[in-house]
């Protein structure tokens, strides 16, 4: 076999083996000393974007070194899939935390869940770091709300992320799932009054312009205010109630949001007449709600019963309202014959 077909059937073991994670191939790989410094490179990239920790710790072990883009590789396979040893072995091999990024310079920190996280923050990786896209690790967590239950959120926060209301427009604007996040950052304590954006206005401005619905619920139950102005580029001064008429009023006949616009409508002015929000009735009646089991309906209903008999058996004889009454005479005579009565009779006998 020539030279190069035998140096190129080796290279495509060599690379398999690295994306199989396949030990024993790559040692003998390695072993033959036919491989390239760029193929080394590749196939620790290869090793650390499939997430197989003992082939990274061979090519560590056999002086393969840690490039910027074996560290860009640490995204994972399908962006975030990576197994927290593999992160290790890089921070033990000497990875700079102020070099944990991707090959476009995005922090790594923003694409991995909880476990992998943990080993990010525990050395030092800064949990406010943006990139070019500006996105920081706390909003891409956000995203991961309705995923893992608020997990790498809350894990971030305890690592020093800066947690503000802003975050509202990244739950809002052009997002799914807009009532979880929404929920999930009053749950946090955020005030949907405290921010404005210089495009978007208030929360509630955004909620209205997307039309989410259940969001604004949410918002106006946590004490959003409707008639709330802030000069923005897109409404001007318009108040989020003034923003639902408008849209509405634009709105034909025969469009299919329509009644979603009048339901959103009606949310903002019931609350500036002092009505709550359709939120909050629930919550109200679901914390005044009470059950009663069986057992003790029977026993209520035997105790009224008892006590109802109770009353009839001691309850003295009615008078009839419109009943004559009996004068004294008549009284002293009921039972009796007069005298008058008894001459009469013997006359007649």
């Amino acid at each position: 076999m020539p030279h190069d077909t035998a140096e190129n059937a080796l290279n495509v073991k060599f690379e398999r083996a690295c994306i199989k994670g396949d030990l024993q191939e790559v040692q003998r790989a390695l072993a033959s000393g036919q491989l390239s410094a760029e193929k080394l490179d590749t196939g620790l990239r290869l090793a650390t974007r499939h997430a197989h920790p003992h082939i990274v710790a061979a090519l560590f072990d056999a002086g393969v070194p840690m490039t910027p883009g074996a560290v860009g590789s640490l995204c994972g396979k399908d962006g975030g899939q990576q197994d927290p040893r593999v992160i290790r072995l890089f921070f033990d091999r000497g990875l700079n935390p102020r070099k944990c990024t991707t090959s476009r310079g995005e922090p790594l920190l923003r694409l991995f869940g909880s476990d992998c996280a943990r080993e990010f923050l525990e050395r030092g990786v800064d949990p406010n770091r943006c990139g070019p896209r500006k996105v920081s690790p706390l909003v891409s967590a956000l995203g991961q709300v309705r995923k893992d239950g608020g997990a790498v959120f809350d894990l971030l926060v305890e690592y020093g992320a800066t947690l503000d209301s802003g975050l509202f427009f990244n739950a809002l604007v052009w997002a799914t799932n807009s009532e979880i996040k929404a929920r999930f950052l009053l749950s946090k304590g955020l005030d949907p009054n405290a921010t404005t954006s210089a495009e978007w206005g208030t929360p509630l401005h955004a909620a209205v312009l997307f039309e989410h619905e259940e969001a604004i619920e949410a918002l106006l139950a946590a004490g959003a205010d409707p008639t709330a102005r802030s000069e923005c580029a897109r409404f001007g001064d318009r108040s989020p109630t003034e923003l639902a008429e408008s849209r509405l009023q634009r709105c034909s006949e025969s469009s299919g949001i329509k009644d979603t616009c009048q339901r959103i409508l009606k949310l903002l002015t019931d609350v500036q007449v002092g009505h709550p929000p359709l939120a909050t009735k629930r919550k109200i009646n679901k914390q005044h709600a009470i059950v009663t089991k069986k057992s003790q309906v029977s026993e209520d209903a035997e105790a009224g019963l008892m006590a109802y008999r109770a009353r009839v058996v001691r309850a003295p004889a009615r008078i009839t309202k419109n009943a004559p009454k009996k004068n004294q005479k008549d009284s002293a005579n009921d039972g009796c014959v007069s005298s008058r009565t008894r001459s009469r009779t013997k006359s007649a006998s």
